[in-house]
């Protein structure tokens, strides 16, 4: 106690004698009391400095947890924006592409990007689809289905009629085997999914045909590099190696055999008519337009003409007689491409699908050649139209022929005499369907022949027509005869 007596401060105020516990105490007490003071003092400290620089205790707070984002000292970064740059196109185009295209509309799309999204359609649209396939599933699908509901039917009405004895029946009737799963025809579910597909990818591609023609039509389009996707675009879809049609035999009664339509027509159809519209369009360079139609383009065109389905033969009939009409330079170059596949006809082959086509867009052309007539073509009409006449299928194509030979006795009335004798060499002898024709044809050239070109071949003509009145055929005398009645 003196020690701690001594120890304290001496005030000159003496406190009452305390036990050492209450000494103790009250030492912790007075250290805690020190204690609030401090904090007390340090928050009014930061109370003041806050209201000079205008900020809060929630403002520091905040402040913190952006320390790692914002720097008040410093200034705001500016982020640049790069947008993306845009998917290049692909030189080449697969099937899944084509499924898996998102389409856009072109007039939606500004003058920049529109020839990009058309040069993409038109690469999209240079895929091809294998349209056999899906016919074949459809057909084998439906003969399944036939054949089980009318095995249906057949057990239906056996087991209603015939109770008794009914295993026996059905066994000889086959009724049992149907029953089971025909594995061998039936699809699979990836078939079937792969199928589904192939549909969407095809009307995806249809659309995209439409949207193209349509905008090559109404809009001002004119680019080399869109003709240069034109001219590849309708180069890999009608190009091609062409369908044989199914040869049906010959049933009594059938007058005719159904005509064969090639079941790729849904995608063909649009791209002959985005054919024939670039090369009517106004807009079009024709300079520019001869280098990439020259050549091999045309003469694929000319090719094409042995196709079986009318309808394509119509098109390229339309689009083979613009070409002729606009290109003064590609004039020469079609007749001798023409000529070419008669004299293949005549001398090799005796057989071609478009060679009334052929022949009636050379109608036209007869019809424009000026007068007098150059020896080039006096020497088509002999090696090229006369010959012709000999040729087994002359039924096919017999009016578009005659309809040449006349336009060329309108032109010059002297050559008459040279059909003529070309109608008596080539008359046919064994084929009396031939030989009506032929008469027919005589009839008409006689009634343009002129008095001396007449005399000339007067001897041979009544000769050919008096065998004729003596034919056994009673349809070849009878139309011979008809003859005096002109």
């Amino acid at each position: 106690s003196k020690v701690m007596a001594a120890k304290k401060p001496k005030d000159g105020k003496r406190k009452k004698n305390q036990s050492f516990g209450e000494k103790l105490f009250s030492r912790f007490a007075k250290k805690r009391k020190d204690k609030d003071k401090d904090k007390d003092n340090k928050h009014k400290k930061d109370k003041k400095n806050n209201k000079k620089n205008g900020t809060s205790k929630h403002d520091k707070r905040n402040s913190k947890h952006d320390k790692g984002r914002h720097n008040s000292s410093k200034p705001n970064k500016i982020i640049e924006f790069t947008p993306a740059e845009p998917e290049e196109l692909k030189d080449v185009y697969t099937i899944d592409d084509v499924i898996n295209y998102q389409s856009q509309v072109i007039r939606s799309v500004n003058d920049e990007k529109r020839k990009m999204l058309v040069t993409e359609k038109l690469r999209l649209c240079s895929v091809r689809f294998d349209f056999t396939e899906i016919m074949d599933d459809a057909k084998t699908n439906n003969n399944i289905n036939g054949a089980q509901q009318q095995q249906q039917s057949n057990g239906a009405g056996a087991t209603n009629g015939h109770q008794n004895g009914k295993s026996d029946k059905k066994k000889m009737d086959g009724v049992i085997l149907s029953n089971g799963p025909r594995r061998s025809h039936a699809l699979s579910q990836e078939q079937m999914e792969r199928k589904q597909q192939l549909t969407i990818g095809i009307d995806k591609k249809r659309q995209m045909l439409v949207e193209i023609v349509e905008f090559i039509s109404t809009q001002k389009w004119w680019d080399e590099d869109i003709l240069k996707e034109l001219i590849s675009c309708v180069t890999s879809n009608l190009f091609r190696t062409l369908p044989l049609g199914s040869r049906r035999k010959f049933v009594k009664g059938d007058e005719e055999e159904e005509p064969f339509l090639d079941p790729q027509w849904l995608h063909l159809q649009l791209v002959y008519e985005l054919c024939l519209r670039f090369l009517i369009s106004n807009d079009i360079d024709k300079k520019v337009m001869q280098k990439y139609l020259h050549g091999s383009f045309v003469l694929n065109l000319i090719q094409l003409f042995q196709s079986e389905d009318l309808r394509e033969r119509d098109y390229l009939k339309t689009i083979l007689h613009r070409i002729y009409g606009k290109f003064m330079s590609f004039r020469s170059f079609l007749r001798r491409a023409i000529n070419n596949v008669f004299y293949n006809v005549i001398y090799e082959t005796q057989r071609h699908n478009g060679l009334a086509e052929l022949l009636e867009i050379l109608g036209s052309i007869i019809n424009g050649f000026a007068t007098p007539l150059k020896d080039e073509h006096q020497k088509f009409l002999r090696n090229v139209l006369i010959p012709l006449h000999k040729v087994e299928t002359l039924s096919q194509y017999h009016a578009q022929l005659a309809y040449c030979v006349v336009q060329f006795i309108e032109k010059d009335p002297r050559l008459s005499s040279i059909i003529i004798g070309g109608l008596l060499k080539f008359w046919p002898i064994i084929s009396c369907s031939k030989e009506l024709l032929f008469l027919s044809e005589l009839e008409e050239v006689l009634e343009m022949t002129e008095q001396p070109q007449f005399e000339k071949l007067i001897i041979p003509v009544f000769k050919r027509i008096a065998a004729c009145i003596c034919s056994p055929h009673f349809q070849v005398a009878e139309r011979a005869l008809f003859l005096w009645n002109n």
